[in-house]
C-alpha cells in the first residue's frame, strides 16, 4: 500500500515529509498474557486486538546505507 511521510525522521538519511514510500507490515507489542488464559474466560471467538509499535515502509530513495538490526535495506520503522 503506497504511502507518504508527513513529517521529517532524520532528514539526513532521506526521511522527510513527502517521501513516497510502500507500507510491507505492522508490528505488534508482545502480550505479558497468555491467551490460552484468556480463552477461559471470554468465548472461543473472541478476537483479541494487540497494540501496534510501529510500520515497517520501505522507503527506496532513503540513503539508508546499512540495515538496521534484521531489517531489509530500504525498511524503516515508522512508530
Amino acid at each position: 500500500m503506497p504511502v507518504i511521510l508527513t513529517q521529517n525522521i532524520p532528514i539526513e538519511l532521506g526521511l522527510i515529509n513527502g517521501i513516497n514510500g510502500i507500507f510491507r507490515q505492522l508490528v505488534y507489542q508482545a502480550d505479558s498474557v497468555s491467551t490460552d488464559v484468556l480463552s477461559e474466560i471470554f468465548p472461543k471467538n473472541t478476537q483479541y486486538i494487540h497494540r501496534p509499535l510501529y510500520a515497517l515502509i520501505e522507503i527506496v530513495k532513503s540513503k539508508t546505507e546499512s540495515n538496521l538490526e534484521k531489517l531489509q535495506p530500504k525498511l524503516v520503522p515508522i512508530p
